[in-house]
């Protein structure tokens, strides 16, 4: 009986040991990445939200070429073009 109680002891000890070492060679092995921020975006005919992630780089060049592209559409419609708009 005794001996049962010892060999459970030891077998709920080794995955706890086991799972402290994984996490040792996770997280050598990964190295520290950019940092990213995660958004919620809804999308156009759906009501689930979908979740975009990037670095902050990342999303300077998305808001750079979204509004190159915000410019390019206004240009091609044509409307008031001069100062009195």
């Amino acid at each position: 009986m005794l001996a049962g109680l010892f060999l459970a002891a030891a077998l709920m000890a080794e995955p706890a040991v086991g799972a402290e070492a994984k996490a040792g060679v996770a997280s050598a092995a990964k190295p520290e990445g950019p940092k990213k921020v995660c958004v919620l975006q809804a999308q156009t005919g759906s009501h689930f939200k979908k979740r975009i992630c990037a670095t902050p780089e990342e999303w300077e060049e998305r808001r750079r070429r979204d509004a190159e592209e915000m410019a390019k559409m206004s240009d091609r419609q044509g409307f008031c073009r001069g100062d009195n708009c």
